[in-house]
């Protein structure tokens, strides 16, 4: 069987054409055979891969805490679909800055209040580190 890996840079194997037949007796998906075994990879840019429509992975895919980071439009996303509330959100996404945090993802952050409590919604004021998106 074909692998992603099989497809070369920026394809992944289409398991919905597993059935359809190379152009030989062995299948060059890199090749001759990109067309029939794979399909465009995702990128944060075009978070929707071989769809007919481009659209860029935006703040509300990142999740709360999180901020589309446009920098990184042409890498590459696991799929043929950005999750960027997931898999692919160290990808293509950035830590939003905090009040607790003024630099977001950014080194030298400092805090404008230092006590916390997570409060509902991922908002934090006193004692409690804050957790965002399942992490």
């Amino acid at each position: 069987a074909v692998g992603a890996a099989d497809c070369g840079p920026g394809f992944v194997d289409d398991l919905s054409k597993s059935a359809l037949f190379c152009a030989s007796e062995t299948c060059h998906a890199g090749g001759v055979d990109r067309d029939t075994c794979c399909v465009a990879q995702a990128t944060c840019g075009d978070k929707n891969g071989a769809g007919a429509v481009i659209v860029a992975v935006g703040a509300a895919d990142c999740c709360t805490g999180f901020v589309y980071d446009s920098s990184k439009s042409t890498e590459f996303c696991a799929s043929v679909m950005c999750d960027a509330s997931g898999v692919d959100r160290a990808t293509c996404c950035l830590a939003q800055a905090s009040c607790g945090d003024n630099h977001g993802a950014g080194a030298g952050g400092v805090a404008v209040s230092l006590r916390f409590v997570q409060l509902r919604g991922g908002l934090c004021i006193r004692h409690v580190r804050c957790k965002r998106c399942g992490q």
